[in-house]
Parts: structure tokens; C-alpha cells; sequence
């Protein structure tokens, strides 16, 4: 299984796509020194010009077309309540783990200096006082909100669905269903209806002639998906904080990304983007209070 995969040209490329994050997070951080532009040029060139560039307008027209299904089932009240309930949870969280840090030394997670210092060095506040800046607040709204949308469709839509199509059985057909494996994937909606007939899709596994289940293809799938969004967040997480704190909040950002892929598959991804936005908005709340 493990020769199929990497023969896979499919597979391969799109795990060098998921991959370009982390590329872009080294270039900015640790040569250029420039937090925000580490995000902008990450949303921008690794999640929208070269996806493009390689996979053309296919995958404009089927990020535009799950953006338009996301905001058909939009509501605010429940966008605001999940927010509300994640962003004070995530805080909370925070905030404790902050206060155990400074109570057991050993237990140095989380170390505001060294974090104050880390913004410091990439343009992220601007001076020593703390001052924040129109620049400061802009961008700060765009991660709170931008960020978990362009990221939401591009882990969790565009790179989980390649992932499943490029594992999938080749030209195979169930009788039952009139979807091919490669047709899964013209659309969003196609494959949310493939997802759906799970049961009745791609039920064996056979090594040998390079054929894994539908089931097994979800799950590797799910797995890759998360190690890959977790993995860019070390090199971001190196630059504030200690190594220890960057590798535990890699793992956990592991597990979150499964949790956000389980939300996605079970309900609807418009409520992993809930979720997204009220992360972020948590971490923006912990610094702003915390660096006063």
C-alpha cells in the first residue's frame, strides 16, 4: 500500500500543495522576520494563486461553488453562539495554562515575554509600549474572520477532498450508485453525496492491485489532512514560543483538525468555520488581555 501511494502522482501532488504553508512559514518568519505578511502570503499564494495554477479553474469554481453552499446555510445567531462558546472556552484554556506556566516553571508552556518578544521581532506589534496600531487591528479582524474561511476551505474542503479522490479506487464503479471515482470531485456537492453512500461505495480493500476501501481512504485521508494543517503551525509557533509549547500545540492542533474534519464530514463545514472563527478570535482576546 505504502509503494501505491507514493507512486500516486495524484497523491504527491497535492501533498506538496499542503505542504507550501510550511515552506511560506520559514521563508517569512525565519529570513524575512514579517508575521503578517507570513499570513497573507500564505492565503494568497500557497492557498489560492498555485492551487490555481496547477489544478486551473476547476479549483476556483469549486471553492466558489462550496463558498455559495456555506453561505445558503449561514446563521448568524448560531455562528455567534459557537463563537461566543469556543472563543471564551479557548481563552479560558489559555489563560490557565498561561497561569500554571508561571506557577510551575517546569510547566513553562506558555511564557508572555517570550511571545511578547516573538511579536516584537515579526512586525506584529509595532513598538515596546504595546501601542496597537490601525494596521494591528486590521489584521486581527482578518485572522479572526478571513483567515478561518480561506483556511476551513482549503484544509477541510479542497486538500481533505483531493486527498480521498487521489486514494481512491480507480475507475471503479458501484453497481448500486452511478458515481465514479472520477467524477467524485467536479463538485463539492458530488462528493458530499458520494460521502453520503459510504456504505454502499468502495467496500473492499485489496492491496495488492492498489485498491483501498472508501472507509480507508476517509480515514487516511482524515489523518494526512490533520498532521498537514498542524504541521505549518510549528514553524509559526517556534517563532513566539518555546519548543515544548510549539510541539504539545503542533499534537494539538492534530487532534483539532481531526475534530473540525469530524464537524465537516457529520454536519456541515459552515459549523467548523464557526468553530475556526471563535479559535481565533480566542487567541486574539489571550494576547490582547495578556500583553497589556
Amino acid at each position: 500500500m505504502i509503494s501505491f501511494i507514493f507512486k500516486n502522482k495524484q497523491f504527491v501532488k497535492i501533498v506538496i500543495i499542503a505542504l507550501l504553508p510550511c515552506l511560506n512559514a520559514l521563508f517569512w518568519l525565519f529570513f524575512i522576520s514579517n508575521g503578517w505578511l507570513a499570513m497573507y502570503s500564505m492565503h494568497f499564494l500557497c492557498m489560492f494563486f498555485i492551487p490555481t495554477f496547477f489544478y486551473g479553474l476547476q479549483y476556483l469554481t469549486s471553492n466558489l461553488s462550496d463558498a455559495r453552499e456555506y453561505g445558503k446555510n449561514f446563521d448568524i445567531l448560531k455562528c455567534i453562539c459557537v463563537c461566543i462558546f469556543t472563543s471564551v472556552f479557548g481563552t479560558t484554556c489559555l489563560f490557565l495554562v498561561s497561569e500554571l506556566s508561571k506557577i510551575i516553571p517546569t510547566f513553562d508552556l506558555l511564557n508572555i515575554e517570550e511571545i511578547k518578544n516573538g511579536l516584537l521581532k515579526e512586525g506584529i506589534i509595532k513598538d515596546p509600549t504595546n501601542k496597537i496600531g490601525f494596521s494591528t487591528w486590521f489584521s486581527s479582524i482578518y485572522f479572526s474572520i478571513v483567515n478561518p474561511i480561506i483556511e476551513e476551505l482549503f484544509w477541510r474542503s479542497f486538500v481533505y477532498k483531493e486527498l480521498i479522490i487521489s486514494l481512491g479506487v480507480r475507475n471503479e464503479t458501484n453497481p448500486q450508485s452511478r458515481f465514479n471515482i472520477n467524477e467524485i470531485g467536479a463538485n463539492y456537492s458530488d462528493f458530499l453525496i458520494a460521502r453520503d453512500h459510504s456504505s454502499n461505495l468502495f467496500e473492499s480493500y485489496d492491496v495488492e492491485s492498489g485498491q483501498i476501501g472508501y472507509k480507508a481512504n476517509t480515514e487516511l485521508a482524515s489523518i494526512i489532512c490533520s498532521v498537514l494543517y498542524s504541521l505549518y503551525h510549528f514553524f509559526v509557533l517556534i517563532r513566539f514560543s518555546s519548543i515544548h509549547c510549539s510541539i504539545l500545540s503542533t499534537i494539538s492542533l492534530a487532534i483539532i483538525g481531526r475534530a473540525l474534519l469530524y464537524v465537516n464530514r457529520k454536519f456541515h463545514t459552515i459549523y467548523s468555520i464557526y468553530i475556526h472563527i471563535g479559535m481565533d478570535i480566542s487567541i486574539v482576546i489571550f494576547l490582547i488581555l495578556s500583553l497589556k
